[in-house]
């Protein structure tokens, strides 16, 4: 079976994680994937995976003016078997309004692991509504998101891809503190601007410093401006030391890496999912209402730093309480609960 896999291509350590994980778990499925190779790196050697360069991106934007779908989503659907879009924020209203048609109208289509939003526009909550009458499977992460569309049938929910993740390192207990960091200036509804979020991060990091602790900066996702960010807060710490990690498609390096640490300070949504899955102390950072749904979802009671909210305490202040109190948190029945994104596709793709 051939399947046109449609996901986030621009190696970001979510995303690439999860087409891994879909790629290993159906090994005698083909997945079709169309993206620049510059981001390709994290699936190499995996032999299902056929990648089709960014050739005809000309084309694309010709199709996209005419108010047409895009040429090479046209291309590989006609030469699949069925067409699979596996991904977090999947369904985000775009800021000019502009509304292109869905893949869903031209045969079948496959959602795992998205949430919904954000979102302004009561327009654009009903396009996306209609536009999934015809998907044959949509597998929420959150039940916000899953709240939205529960009255159409093929809608379901589960824990987010990455709480099943078949290949995290061993857990061991780690020392340091580990931040992932993202670049707030292209982020909406935040009550902190850029900067105030860079001194923010480097006052904490200064404050972990002073209490001897090892610190190290994680970037995620270098096209999306994380390693720019840490280049701001560095320039903020005069001279304190720390590890900087920068995600290159070595997604067990860089798991390596996060699994050295004692505490994860997680403005990355995947940091924090990560984070529970190798049993550290995670303080979330929410940018965003994807991160406060799933915080809410799972139950979570630890310390939060929300830049959505005015008058919430600093990370020094939260980190100073956190790190010395022994926090757990039990992710193995959100472990068992996320193999269910597949279900639907495990009965189509194992025979």
């Amino acid at each position: 079976m051939e399947v046109y896999l449609k996901a986030y291509y621009r190696m970001n350590l979510g995303d690439d994680m999860f087409v891994k994980c879909i790629a290993e778990r159906y090994p005698e499925v083909t997945f079709r994937v169309y993206a620049d190779r510059r981001y390709l790196a994290a699936f190499e050697g995996i032999r299902n995976i056929k990648a089709y360069p960014c050739l005809y991106a000309k084309f694309d934007r010709a199709s996209e003016i005419l108010g047409l779908h895009p040429f090479v989503d046209r291309l590989l659907l006609n030469h699949s078997d069925t067409v699979v879009y596996i991904g977090g924020s999947v369904f985000i209203e775009p800021k000019d309004g502009t509304v292109f048609p869905s893949l869903t109208s031209q045969g079948d289509m496959y959602y795992i692991g998205c949430n919904f939003g954000p979102y302004r526009t009561e327009r654009y909550l009903k396009y996306v509504y209609e536009s999934l009458r015809s998907a044959s499977d949509v597998c929420f992460r959150d039940s916000y998101s899953y709240g939205l569309f529960k009255e159409l049938p093929q809608a379901r929910m589960a824990p987010d891809v990455l709480f099943g993740y078949p290949s995290y390192p061993q857990k061991k207990k780690g020392s340091g503190v580990a931040f992932s960091v993202i670049d707030p200036s292209a982020r909406s509804g935040l009550e902190i601007s850029a900067e105030e979020y860079y001194d923010e991060v480097a006052e904490a990091i200064r404050s972990c410093a002073s209490e001897k602790k090892r610190v190290a900066l994680f970037s995620f996702c270098s096209y999306e401006g994380d390693d720019s960010a840490i280049e701001k807060i560095v320039s903020r710490i005069n001279g304190t030391s720390v590890d900087i990690f920068s995600y290159n498609g070595d997604i067990s390096g860089f798991l390596n890496r996060l699994n050295d640490c004692e505490c994860i300070v997680a403005t990355r949504f995947h940091a924090m999912v990560i984070g529970w899955m190798l049993s550290k102390k995670v303080l979330p950072v929410v940018y965003s209402a994807k991160q406060t749904n799933v915080i809410n979802d799972i139950g979570f009671t630890g310390a939060v730093r929300n830049l959505t909210k005015k008058g919430t305490r600093s990370l020094s202040e939260l980190l100073k309480k956190y790190l010395s109190e022994p926090v757990g948190f039990d992710v193995g029945q959100l472990s068992a609960e996320a193999e269910n994104q597949f279900c639907v596709t495990d009965r189509l793709f194992i025979k």
